[in-house]
């Protein structure tokens, strides 16, 4: 029956590192991380009480006793066999089965995993303190594929959606998904106290429920077949070494293996099969047991060992090289950077400075003084705003004499009411010369000549705000450029689509301007002209949305419906993406007594805004990464969640895109529920 002290170790593989001999008992020298060496009978080494079981709880046939039962009558002969090889090869299916026992039941396994356990454990705990970091482990803002949340709210609602429509089921799990993405924040913090103190109890547990998966997985079976069917492959050897100088000593992880992966030796248990090329067992401080054909540095394997230990290993012999090794144990496992959440770019929310030069910037003025003023004024902006790079990108900078005119040279026709309005601050639009797309910008003569005037400095501000919220849109367009050019050439098969992509794609140009806004002195006064005509965009928008609803249950021509609320979307996404970058540059925060917010607010949009503005600074934050327009996804599903405002949802679906418009009794239901 077994005893308290139980080995994780067995004696009889620790004998063949024997220092001395004291009497029948093998001594060897035990180097512990972080402490001295010391000479002990392997009576004592890589023991531990009731590791596998407990004598008076379990009595006889405990684990312990059968993995002593295994070894006597089994496993022991094998190893001994395997030992009298001086020079080479050994039967492969009982190499297999030594290795496979012998790394499965030592303590190493179950002390890497406590760790790695217990390091996840802990960054949940800094998780349940961070809701951003929370946003990032749910992958609720992830723009492909179903994130745990997503897959949760259909679990959730599949018995609510029974007799619905595949479309109206949709629906309703798009609308709800959204929802939790807008209230997310406000839900965490809800349930932080909860969260909290369950993953404290959880880390307290963190040791038994290893030690308990661990012993249960050995009572299942003390060889893992499957382990012993991938080993059993190798062709299998031992080497020996005859010189003093060289003696092995045998980790707490008994054996290691060469990861593909990491062109490393690393401890055998923390290898998939897949990425395993040879594995290496010293069984005796003169003998490898060596699988699978490599070539290594046998003088250097020791280090390997070394490295891969957790705690300790065990040596023939005591002196300066042996103590050396000993400074490596653990550096496998701090080598280990388990993270849970990537780390994500955190939004770098000004363009890079440039250095001061124009000799790359085309600035094309009125003849005079004062187109000489306003070359200079706009030059001076412009180095402080854009980067080398992007002022590189700028075909030229236009002051024009009519603004209608240069529109209606970029449009070929002539401009509306609402797009010269829309000009009237500047204009940065993507052109093809030659082969190669540029940026050009258009700045009104008024706020060029404001720019640089010295009787109204207010006047002045505001224009240069202007000018350095266009230079941002021209940032934006030369991030696109540099990364994927063929964004401006994309023409979706389906309306909404393209829509949805041209709307997010503008939203963003006026994030990047409103982000550009602030200039050098982040604390400059806030523009409550700006911040007016912010509102009231926002507002004529939503009111345009309205009059769209209202002459759609006219027409029934969804054409004509898709056709009339672009406008407003382009107005309310625009000017709240400018408020967004605007926050952002001045160091505002989510000032809820902004004139666009209290719109935003009354409209039942504030939780959208700020996810909104969540996924814009994400958007920016990864410019240097965009690849396709794909990076728009996320964006490109904001156009549609203000469509719901008027009950009109678009469904994908195998023949194309379906629109759906609520009557007035379920517009009103769905308009409560958006505001819950």
């Amino acid at each position: 029956m077994a005893g308290r002290k139980q080995h994780f170790i067995p004696q009889s593989l620790q004998r063949g590192f024997e220092a001395r001999r004291s009497g029948a008992k093998t001594q060897v020298y035990v180097y512990p991380k972080g402490a001295a060496s010391y000479l002990t009978s392997t009576e004592g080494v890589g023991a531990e009480r009731d590791f596998y079981s407990n004598p008076a709880k379990h009595g006889p046939g405990s684990l312990d006793d059968q993995i002593t039962d295994f070894e006597s009558k089994e496993l022991n002969a094998k190893l001994d066999r395997i030992r009298s090889v001086d020079h080479g090869p050994v039967n492969s299916e009982h190499a297999a089965i030594v290795i496979a026992h012998l790394t499965s039941r030592a303590a190493h396994l179950r002390a890497t995993m406590t760790s790695l356990m217990d390091g996840a454990f802990t960054q949940m705990r800094d998780i349940a303190g961070d809701v951003s970091a929370a946003r990032k482990l749910t992958g609720i803002d992830s723009a492909g594929g179903i994130s745990p949340v997503d897959e949760m709210i259909c679990k959730e609602l599949s018995p609510l959606t029974e007799g619905l429509s595949d479309r109206e089921r949709d629906i309703l799990e798009r609308v709800v998904a959204f929802r939790v993405r807008e209230r997310f924040d406000d839900l965490f913090l809800q349930t932080q106290a909860q969260l909290t103190g369950f993953l404290v109890e959880s880390v307290n547990r963190i040791p038994d429920s290893v030690a308990e998966g661990h012993t249960k997985a050995l009572s299942q079976s003390l060889v893992s077949q499957e382990r012993v069917t991938v080993l059993s492959k190798l062709s299998w050897r031992v080497v020996s070494v005859d010189n003093e100088r060289l003696r092995f000593i045998l980790p707490d992880c008994v054996a290691v293996a060469y990861n593909r992966q990491d062109e490393k030796f690393e401890p055998l248990t923390m290898i998939g099969s897949d990425d395993m090329v040879a594995v290496i067992m010293p069984i005796s401080s003169r003998q490898l047991l060596i699988g699978g054909e490599i070539e290594f540095d046998i003088d250097g394997i020791n280090e390997d060992f070394a490295r891969s230990c957790f705690k300790f290993f065990i040596s023939s012999r005591q002196d300066e090289q042996m103590s050396n090794l000993s400074s490596q144990i653990g550096d496998f496992m701090s080598s280990i950077d388990v993270q849970l959440i990537e780390g994500g770019l955190q939004p770098n929310t000004k363009p890079s400075a440039a250095v001061t030069t124009n000799r790359y910037l085309n600035v094309r003025t009125p003849i005079g003084r004062l187109g000489v003023k306003m070359r200079e004024s706009i030059v001076s902006i412009a180095n402080d705003t854009l980067s080398l790079s992007s002022l590189s990108a700028v075909d030229a900078i236009v002051v024009p004499i009519r603004l209608d005119i240069a529109l209606e040279t970029i449009l070929n026709r002539t401009p509306n009411i609402s797009e010269l309005n829309a000009a009237s601050c500047g204009i940065a639009n993507a052109v093809k010369s030659n082969t190669q797309w540029r940026c050009r910008i258009i700045i009104p003569r008024e706020i060029a000549e404001a720019s640089f005037s010295r009787e109204v400095p207010e006047d002045r501000r505001i224009a240069g705000r202007h000018i350095r919220m266009t230079l941002g849109r021209a940032h934006y367009l030369d991030c696109w450029i540099r990364r994927y050019p063929m964004i401006f050439e994309i023409r979706q098969e389906l309306p909404w689509a393209q829509i949805s992509l041209n709307l997010a794609f503008n939203s963003a140009s006026q994030y990047f301007g409103g982000v550009a806004s602030s200039g050098i002195d982040a604390n400059e006064a806030i523009d409550a002209e700006l911040l007016q005509k912010m509102a009231s965009g926002i507002r004529s928008g939503l009111r345009g949305l309205e009059e769209a609803r209202h002459r759609y249950l006219e027409h029934k021509n969804v054409d004509r419906l898709l056709n009339d609320v672009v406008a407003p979307l382009d107005r309310i996404l625009g000017f709240s993406a400018t408020l967004s970058g605007f926050m952002v540059a001045s160091d505002l925060g989510l000032r809820k007594d902004l004139a666009p917010m209290i719109v935003l607010e009354e409209a039942g949009l504030a939780n959208w805004f700020e996810l909104f503005g969540k996924d814009l600074a994400c958007h920016y934050s990864s410019r240097d990464n965009w690849k396709s327009e794909d990076e728009l996804a996320q964006l490109s599903g904001h156009a549609e969640r203000l469509l719901w405002i008027i009950g009109v949802f678009v469904t994908l679906t195998p023949e194309g895109h379906w629109i759906d418009a609520f009557d007035d009794e379920r517009l009103a239901r769905l308009n409560l529920g958006l505001r819950q």
